[in-house]
């Protein structure tokens, strides 16, 4: 991990020894519930978003706003 910080390339049995871990990592079900979560909270983001969009839209051709 020094030699990353340090800008040095870490050996080939580092590097294994990485990709090792993050292939355990990301096998485990605690993993793919946390990447479900946010794909899930992106979804709802989105569309909070295009709601919110849609309602300044509305809102801008309502009568009810004058311009100033």
């Amino acid at each position: 991990m020094n030699q990353l910080r340090a800008g040095q390339e870490p050996s080939d049995e580092e590097r294994n020894r990485y990709e090792e871990l993050a292939g355990t990592l990301q096998s485990r079900p605690e993993y793919q519930r946390l990447v479900a979560a946010q794909a899930n909270f992106d979804k709802l983001l989105q569309r909070v978003n295009e709601t919110i969009s849609k309602g300044i839209q509305d809102g801008s051709e309502s009568r009810i706003i004058l311009p100033s």
